[in-house]
């Protein structure tokens, strides 16, 4: 929530014992790759054109360098007591709204400062969902009653972000990744137990390198701002809307992407048909 208090003491530390508790004290935690990651769509998520999932990939190091700078930059700007949500502060929203636009522009670009500050590469993961949405009811069938409660956008683009940073971080950080994700009450303990599903998939490409994943307060990790601005970013540029976050961001920094549109759901569906017959 927008009103929280901010916890600015050792945020790094706190994302440190959360994801120690709930990966069960593995060895070689704290040298696995950590990722924020947040949502942005359109209103409501059954009628939204697309889904965007998007985040940032660092090291602890990198993390804590990004906490200490963000965390500074909110006291300097007094924002400390509410942080930043990208598409309340473009937009004027409360608890904005009693701000002049040039101030709500500053908090948008010392965001983006300490970013770049931090050399934190971004992933992005964009469902299109009008061809989606013209089979919905088909892989619902397809994938049978235990399994159709998965087929929602939320779910199949987050799960496809986390496949993008494996892929993208391959080659120069093989280590296990740690996603920490923005609290979702609707489909937040789906999306978790496909993730613990997929940790057993015997390709080990994708179980091997599957750290935890968990949902937090971006008030208390303080990276899901960062990523919250991404993804709003991601959700103008690739709706064909002007973004001057976007373009600052993919100018000065990596940013890989993945966008689903009518040709991959065609495909989804020529295979469910070919195993049918």
């Amino acid at each position: 929530m927008v009103s929280e208090i901010c916890s600015t003491a050792t945020p790094i530390s706190y994302v440190k014992e959360l994801l120690d508790v709930l990966f069960q004290g593995r060895e070689g935690l704290f040298a696995m790759l950590q990722a924020r990651c947040d949502e942005s769509y359109d209103g409501n998520a059954a009628t939204t054109p697309i889904y965007v999932v998007a985040g940032f990939i660092g090291t602890s190091d990198q993390w804590e360098f990004f906490d200490s700078l963000w965390d500074e930059t909110m006291s300097e700007l007094k924002i400390a007591n509410i942080g930043l949500h990208a598409s309340k502060c473009a937009n004027g929203a409360k608890p904005y709204n009693l701000m002049l636009p040039q101030k709500r522009r500053e908090i948008q670009e010392r965001m983006l400062t300490d970013i770049l500050a931090a050399k934190l590469p971004a992933c992005v993961s964009v469902s299109d969902l009008w061809g989606y949405r013209k089979r919905k009811d088909k892989f619902s069938r397809f994938l049978g009653k235990d399994q159709k409660k998965f087929n929602e956008p939320h779910i199949l683009t987050l799960r496809n972000c986390v496949l993008l940073m494996l892929r993208a971080t391959e080659d120069w950080a093989p280590e296990s990744v740690a996603f920490v994700f923005d609290q979702n009450k609707e489909f937040g303990g789906r999306a978790r137990e496909w993730h613990r599903a997929d940790t057993k998939n015997p390709n080990p490409k994708i179980s091997h390198r599957l750290g935890p994943l968990v949902e937090d307060s971006r008030m208390k990790v303080l990276g899901l701002q960062a990523a919250d601005l991404l993804a709003y970013a991601a959700f103008r540029h690739y709706s064909g809307l002007q973004s001057w976050q976007w373009d600052l961001l993919s100018r000065a920094t990596q940013i890989s992407d993945l966008v689903f549109e009518e040709s991959y759901w065609q495909g989804l569906e020529d295979i469910i048909d070919a195993s049918t017959i």
